[in-house]
């Protein structure tokens, strides 16, 4: 039978050894079998004891993760869930396919910053969400029952004339909320025309609109 490594071998593996070999000095030997040394030296008779019982536990709770990663991985496949990624553990599989966040395809939340400065995320106890910017417009919505379509650049001038085409209900992400005292644009309490100081939020739409082509064509340099 090949020889395991001292520090690949389970405690219990060990113990046998030391059985199956009918060592008469088992303490020394256990010792210098624990720690790889061919002489006894530079430990305390007991020491090898203490350190055989971290071993133990040690593998009883290796033994505890492996079961419950191996029970999660069989669950995952079986429900269409994304599998693990290699090297990763029970609870980072969790934070990234179970928490009611929006995600990529694959099971990546959704990242904020993915959407430009400024942007901000918010999720609504139905489980819809939307990417807001910083004076409130709607950059994306969607609900964590589906997965979300990854942005493009953060801003783009096809996002900007597209964005122009929209209505004012749309823009804003209003469509499915009616009513100024229901408004999903809120920041700070204030709907965008207030934000804006204009008397109706088709102005404010106008305005947001020339405020991103001014910092789009900042970025591009002015062209």
């Amino acid at each position: 039978m090949e020889q395991k490594d001292p520090k690949d071998m389970t405690a219990a593996e060990l113990l046998r050894w030391a059985a199956e070999n009918d060592k008469l000095r088992m303490r020394c030997d256990m010792c210098m079998k624990l720690y790889m040394m061919d002489s006894c030296g530079g430990h305390d008779c007991n020491d090898w004891l203490i350190d055989l019982a971290d071993k133990i536990e040690a593998d009883l709770a290796k033994a505890r993760r492996g079961g419950l990663e191996r029970c999660a991985k069989s669950w995952a496949k079986a429900n269409g869930w994304p599998d693990f990624r290699e090297g990763e553990g029970f609870g980072e599989w969790v934070n990234r396919c179970w928490l009611p966040i929006p995600r990529y395809e694959g099971g990546e939340p959704v990242d904020e910053s993915d959407f430009g400065e400024g942007a901000c995320l918010m999720v609504f106890g139905n489980g819809d969400w939307k990417i807001g910017n910083r004076y409130g417009g709607v950059i994306e919505m969607g609900s964590c029952r589906m997965r979300a379509q990854r942005p493009a650049a953060p801003d783009t001038q096809e996002r900007i004339c597209a964005d122009a085409l929209k209505s004012i209900t749309r823009y804003w992400g209003c469509e499915e909320h009616p009513g100024c005292e229901r408004c999903p644009a809120r920041i700070d309490g204030k709907t965008p025309r207030d934000r804006f100081d204009t008397n109706s939020c088709g102005q404010a739409q106008m305005l947001d609109l020339l405020r991103r082509q001014r910092e789009l064509d900042a970025r591009k340099g002015g062209e």
